[in-house]
């Protein structure tokens, strides 16, 4: 039998071609796949990140208002509370290791600032979360006590988790002053 002079002519791809291009067209998939991957994880970083630089900003725009409204301010470092007495509050601030029903506090505890609202029988409530557990949490400065009026710096450090899966550290800081 003979084949026509037209299919002579035709040939397909060997089975070594095929191996080599479906070779070649999973290393792309799977380079493809990876980079995927990693935008993934990246993108998902960068928006926990905003998310905890967000909160933190909301925690301090609260704080400031409240602050920046008193006419002094105290920083209990034994108790990890700031104590703030508002213009209308009729009671003294006094040694700073108590809170008055008058008077307000934020304090940090076990990761979290509650806030305990003046003349609110709620209790404290929780203000911000996932912060550093221990001192580094919220830290204010000056730490004494004598000048009420004074200029705090106060320091928040939250946490959130980065692209390679590990807890990261943000710090967000602002100056306040009560006022006289």
């Amino acid at each position: 039998m003979s084949i026509p002079l037209q299919r002579q002519h035709e040939r397909g791809f060997t089975l070594i071609e095929l191996m080599v291009s479906m070779v070649m067209g999973l290393v792309l998939l799977a380079g493809i796949s990876m980079m995927f991957v990693s935008n993934s994880r990246v993108a998902g970083a960068q928006s926990n990140r905003s998310e905890r630089l967000n909160d933190l900003y909301l925690a301090s725009q609260i704080m400031q208002t409240e602050l920046r409204g008193s006419s002094g301010i105290c920083w209990d470092g034994g108790n990890s509370q700031l104590i703030y007495r508002p213009l209308d509050s009729s009671v003294p601030l006094g040694g700073c290791n108590t809170v008055d029903s008058q008077n307000g506090s934020f304090r940090f505890s076990g990761g979290s600032i509650c806030w305990d609202k003046p003349n609110d029988s709620n209790g404290c409530q929780e203000l911000i979360r996932n912060l550093v557990s221990g001192p580094p949490g919220l830290q204010v400065s000056p730490s004494g006590n004598t000048n009420l009026s004074a200029v705090r710096k106060v320091v928040m450090t939250g946490l959130y988790t980065g692209y390679d899966q590990q807890k990261k550290t943000l710090n967000l800081a602002f100056d306040v002053w009560p006022r006289n």
